[in-house]
């Protein structure tokens, strides 16, 4: 659910601020065949747009996202509309839809589970190098497997007051 202080209805669509989508693109349920996902589309607004899922082929996955990462960098710029035209091809994201400046499906940072797909990868948790949305399929050669917790060699970042859930 969108924060009505944040979010501002223009005809079928919802245009929110960047901070909100965090929240916004949560909350998949198994079965779904559609997928919500994040495209900015003017400087400094973007929207949550329903997007078909699509049926998997061999050797593909469904993730549903658990986490997705926005970068104060790169995804501020794109926020922003300030990617320089001479970079637009060298800051285009592996799964990115859509061009520089907008509208534009961007991001490279996604944890999720596998929900469907090879019996092997079913239930791994996994990064892929996807724009935000709930739920996306890809091949499982574009997926990495996470470490479960726990696991000698891994690190664990604090979470800083400032950026703990509230």
């Amino acid at each position: 659910m969108l924060n009505a202080g944040v979010a501002q209805a223009i005809g079928d669509e919802t245009r929110v601020t960047m901070t909100s989508l965090v929240a916004a693109v949560a909350g998949a349920h198994a079965g779904q065949t559609i997928a919500r996902a994040m495209w900015t589309i003017a400087p400094r607004f973007c929207e949550l747009r329903s997007e078909p899922l699509a049926p998997l082929a061999r050797d593909e996955a469904l993730v549903r996202t658990l986490v997705s990462g926005i970068s104060g960098g790169t995804e501020a710029l794109v926020f922003a509309g300030k990617v320089p035209a001479s970079e637009h091809a060298r800051m285009r994201a592996p799964f990115q839809a859509g061009n520089f400046p907008f509208p534009v499906k961007y991001g490279y940072a996604a944890v999720g589970i596998v929900e469907a797909g090879p019996a092997d990868w079913v239930g791994a948790k996994v990064f892929a190098l996807h724009p935000h949305q709930d739920r996306f399929v890809l091949p499982v050669s574009a997926l990495t497997r996470v470490a479960p917790s726990g696991t000698p060699g891994c690190y664990r970042a604090p979470v800083s007051p400032s950026s703990a859930p509230a």
